[in-house]
């Protein structure tokens, strides 16, 4: 069982599979209106074939950002 990390990452670094809770997020009002807020979990479904964009689920729902808006966004898990 893998264990938990403490430290806090960028969302845009993750691999297809992992995730995390959001702990911090640049003043984005569209990201804030897709959900992507502080407190939320979030995790990465899969990536494009080129790297961008990015499928993550969130709230049980998919959602495909471009990896440089998520790169502000940092995840604690």
């Amino acid at each position: 069982m893998p264990r938990p990390n403490k430290a806090l990452r960028s969302l845009a670094t993750l691999a297809p599979g992992e995730g995390g809770t959001i702990a911090e997020t640049p003043p984005n009002l569209r990201l804030a209106e897709l959900g992507l807020i502080r407190g939320q979990f979030v995790r990465v479904l899969g990536v494009a074939p080129l790297g961008d964009p990015v499928v993550l689920a969130l709230l049980d729902t998919p959602l495909v950002v471009r990896r440089a808006e998520l790169e502000g966004i940092l995840i604690r898990g």
